[in-house]
């Protein structure tokens, strides 16, 4: 399937635009920064064990997705340095409405609802799927 630009949203969180898109492969560098950000905790509660560092291999499976049987927003700062802040992601079974989520927030940016907002975009896209 295409790149999804469709489902592209702008809004502000914590006073600060964002921007919640599906991911690109062109997004590589900014999710290797992400990822390498969190904290060891964040990390393993995410991977269940955590390289600290990603190489290109690792972060094209992350970032070069199926738009068909899988689906990953980003929320990503949408002006100055377009950081990412937090990932939903979400695995569909081939040929059932079934599907596993996976969620990261950077860990400077957590306790403000971030979370909440990604979950519920993928929700909504799962419903509609």
């Amino acid at each position: 399937m295409p790149y999804p630009a469709q489902l592209e949203e702008r809004l502000s969180f914590d006073g600060t635009p964002i921007v919640l898109r599906a991911i690109r492969p062109e997004d590589e560098e900014a999710h290797r920064e992400f990822l390498e950000s969190l904290r060891p905790e964040d990390a393993h509660s995410r991977f269940f064990g955590f390289p600290r560092r990603f190489d290109h291999a690792h972060l094209v499976r992350y970032t070069c997705i199926d738009y068909e049987n899988e689906m990953a927003f980003i929320a990503a700062e949408a002006e100055g340095a377009r950081r990412t802040l937090g990932v939903v992601r979400a695995i569909r079974a081939p040929g059932t409405k079934r599907a596993e989520f996976a969620i990261v927030v950077r860990s400077d940016a957590q306790g403000h609802g971030l979370g909440h907002i990604l979950l519920d975009k993928l929700i909504r896209y799962c419903r509609d799927a």
